[in-house]
């Protein structure tokens, strides 16, 4: 068998941990292929795309902020990443590029066992519509209350959500409603870029404490230091993106082999890496 070459398509790359653990879920499974990070300049996303095209790549993950872009290139995408227009997961597949999301499936595929009967979920990007796409399939999962703060794309964003899911997106600084939401919450979700460089949390210690003790907190950066969104969390039960990434790393394999790939080693892969 001719070895098959995939990739990551994102702009900065240098900080993913996919390349290892993908590269570790090949090998487990001792299948010949070779995956490797592409750093492409938005100038330059266009050549890019044509080169991995021109070279037969066989498939590979998009992040960001390539994941709406890359639609355009595709020759067919799965009507889920249609709906969230967003692709992370390209294969090539009788002569075609066909594009899907694995993002949301990764993410619910990521969660402790448990019931997540009302989620609450900061802010209003592509990760988060994925998360709410797939949770509104989730057995369990009643309500979806989403809170952003009131800047330029308030307007897109609840607009986005109408279109989604019928759900209104709600202002993170209205005190009253977030208390109402984290009171009554079984899962909360920090979907936003705050936090990842420093020690900000988009919740306050005071916000954080009116979460039950059985709530889940989830943190989608998946830096090795604890977020103090997440350090705020307590004794709850709670994770970073980590698990999220292998998991949607995971399905990306799915799609791209045929194969399920051996979890474990992914896992050990990124802790190494």
């Amino acid at each position: 068998m001719v070895r098959k070459l995939y990739g990551l398509l994102a702009n900065p790359v240098a900080h993913s941990k996919s390349p290892v653990m993908q590269q570790a879920a090949f090998a487990a499974l001792s299948y010949d292929a070779v995956y490797v990070p592409f750093d492409v300049q938005p100038e330059m996303f266009a050549t890019a795309v044509a080169g991995l095209r021109a070279i037969n790549v066989a498939g590979f993950n998009v992040s960001m902020p390539y994941k709406q872009r890359i639609m355009a290139y595709l020759d067919e995408v799965d009507e889920d990443a249609q709906t969230l227009q967003s692709v992370n997961t390209v294969v090539h597949q009788n002569g075609k590029w066909l594009g899907y999301s694995t993002d949301g499936l990764g993410f619910w595929r990521s969660l402790p066992a448990g019931k997540y009967s009302r989620v609450v979920i900061l802010g209003a990007g592509g990760a988060a519509r994925a998360i709410i796409a797939t949770g509104l399939q989730q057995a369990g999962v009643s309500e979806i209350t989403v809170f952003n703060r009131v800047s330029m794309n308030f307007t897109e964003h609840a607009t986005d959500l109408r279109h989604l899911a019928d759900i209104e997106l709600q202002d993170l600084a209205d005190e009253s409603n977030l208390a109402k939401a984290l009171q009554q919450a079984d899962l909360l979700v920090n979907t936003t870029s705050v936090g990842m460089r420093d020690a900000t949390s988009p919740l306050t210690r005071e916000q954080m404490a009116l979460l039950s003790d059985q709530a889940t907190v989830v943190d989608i950066i998946y830096r090795d230091a604890p977020t103090t969104f997440l350090e705020l969390a307590g004794q709850r039960p709670k994770q970073n993106g980590l698990p999220m990434l292998i998991a949607q790393g995971a399905a990306s394999f799915e799609i791209w082999t045929g194969m399920q790939p051996n979890i474990a080693v992914m896992q050990r892969a990124v802790k190494k890496g």
